[in-house]
């Protein structure tokens, strides 16, 4: 069950409802749809439903990230399915979308829950190669700021901290200068949900964390990048 090769192309009507319909699998309410099936659902939405919605009881994301830390938790079958099927960095990224530019903004009960989920799954995902994917996609760095951040933790500051035992140190890297008053520079490149593209997403963010005035398209489900592109 390979979630990189479900890639249907969808209306943003159509989306909304693709998403509804994942979310109703992994939920699961009724138990009767398979622990891997549950695992394309949640994937399937998190690759696919961009932030966390604060006008939804339950948020799309949040759901996700907590239905895969609990289907981790039941075996190794499951772990290795999230991991091969690309789960890893799609959860460090959801954790990085809930702790990046807050501008001052609290917290949303929605955040803290996708957060605190996320540091479950991580928490549970405790296999040489997931480990080593978890630090491969920058999560230190994320839970580090996860554990340094004010946001209220739910308990989860122990699978945090856990996860972070298990991981290597970082690599100092030479520090960035400031970017501020450089020229506007753009990203362009083919995003098809693949390395290259999150390897280009982590260097807009880093360059974008520095000061430097760089733009990237993101584009929803029925959005054209081309027309993106031109405003």
């Amino acid at each position: 069950c390979d979630i990189k090769a479900f890639r249907p192309t969808f209306t943003v009507a159509a989306m909304e409802e693709e998403i509804k319909k994942q979310v109703r699998i992994y939920r699961d309410i009724e138990s009767k749809f398979k622990e891997e099936e549950r695992i394309g659902a949640a994937l399937f939405v998190l690759k696919n439903k961009k932030g966390i919605d604060q006008n939804k009881r339950v948020d799309p994301n949040q759901g996700a990230a907590g239905a895969l830390a609990e289907l981790a938790s039941q075996g190794a079958a499951n772990k290795r399915l999230i991991e091969t099927s690309g789960g890893i960095p799609l959860l460090v990224g959801l954790l990085r979308d809930v702790l990046q530019d807050r501008d001052g903004r609290e917290f949303s009960r929605e955040e803290k829950m996708a957060a605190a989920h996320v540091a479950t799954a991580l928490h549970f995902l405790n296999e040489d190669s997931q480990v080593a994917a978890i630090a491969a996609c920058g999560g230190r760095r994320q839970l580090e700021a996860y554990l340094n951040s004010p946001i209220d933790k739910s308990g989860r500051e122990f699978f945090a901290q856990q996860v972070l035992q298990r991981l290597p140190p970082e690599i100092p890297v030479p520090a960035i200068p400031s970017g501020e008053g450089t020229r506007v520079a753009m990203f362009s490149a083919r995003f098809d949900g693949g390395p290259v593209e999150e390897k280009f997403r982590k260097v807009y963010s880093i360059l974008r964390d520095h000061k430097y005035d760089v733009l990237m398209v993101a584009a929803d489900a029925g959005e054209s990048f081309a027309d993106l592109t031109t405003k």
